[in-house]
């Protein structure tokens, strides 16, 4: 039996030395007329990390990120949707004014999921709301804001007019804060609500009955009683519920969630 260290001697006097060891350890060349084997292609570079969400990005679908504009500008602001391509994609605007009777013209574009909207002379903030469809389901609802600055000069009131009274308070109106998502269950708002719900920085959903996927809703719904409902709820999942007894009653639920 040999010992390991005879081994190892053995191993060192067996092994070639002089030319013959340098040319078993030169590297292989290519000899005249061959061509050297072709470099190894560079390693295909990571994708970027997706961006996170944000209120006007969600996976599958984006808007510009909001923007100021003078009232005086006029003309259109053009808002495209970024979605995968042959997507279909839903719009809703919703705008308020000071004067409240200003028009907004839209107009949309016949190829690609673009809005160009009018900027009217008068403050005022306007909102666009989209959604598409990804593998079937629809996208979290995103929103983007233009917000019209200044104010075009008034008319001076003539001295014999009577001052005018202060406007009473809006019963309807929506605190600004976080946004919020606010789900219909077994009843559906009224326009005119839904669209100040959008502008006050709310997500709008409608169902006839509770979703079998959503486990959260059929919760509230239990420990509400059943339905209608609303249900109102924080980016994080926080919930408040509430019946929709009339407007002011979603509202009043809307604004004591911003509250928290």
């Amino acid at each position: 039996m040999i010992r390991p260290a005879i081994l190892l001697l053995t191993l060192a006097l067996a092994a070639p030395r002089g030319p013959a060891a340098a040319q078993a350890i030169r590297p292989l060349m290519p000899r005249a007329g061959q061509q050297a084997p072709p470099p190894s292609p560079a390693p295909t570079p990571a994708p970027p990390a997706p961006a996170p969400d944000s209120p006007n990005r969600a996976p599958g679908i984006a808007l510009p990120e909001p923007v100021s504009v003078p009232a005086d500008q006029g003309g259109f602001v053009k808002i495209t949707a970024t979605v995968a391509a042959g997507a279909e994609v839903v719009f809703d605007m919703a705008a308020v004014f000071d004067p409240p009777d200003a028009q907004v013209e839209v107009q949309t574009d016949q190829v690609g999921p673009t809005l160009y909207v009018g900027i009217p002379r008068t403050p005022g903030t306007i909102r666009i709301a989209a959604c598409t469809a990804v593998d079937g389901r629809p996208t979290r609802i995103v929103w983007t804001v233009i917000q019209i600055e200044g104010s075009p000069p008034k008319p001076a009131p003539s001295p014999d007019a009577p001052p005018k009274p202060a406007p009473p308070a809006d019963p309807l109106a929506i605190n600004q804060g976080p946004h919020l998502h606010v789900t219909f269950l077994g009843v559906k708002p009224s326009d005119g609500l839904r669209r100040r719900l959008i502008v006050g920085g709310c997500a709008v959903y409608e169902y006839a009955t509770v979703p079998a996927e959503r486990k959260d809703l059929a919760d509230e719904a239990q420990r509400a009683g059943g339905l209608p409902l609303v249900v109102v709820q924080t980016d994080d999942g926080a919930a408040a519920a509430g019946k929709p007894t009339d407007e002011g009653a979603v509202v009043r639920l809307v604004n004591q969630v911003r509250e928290k």
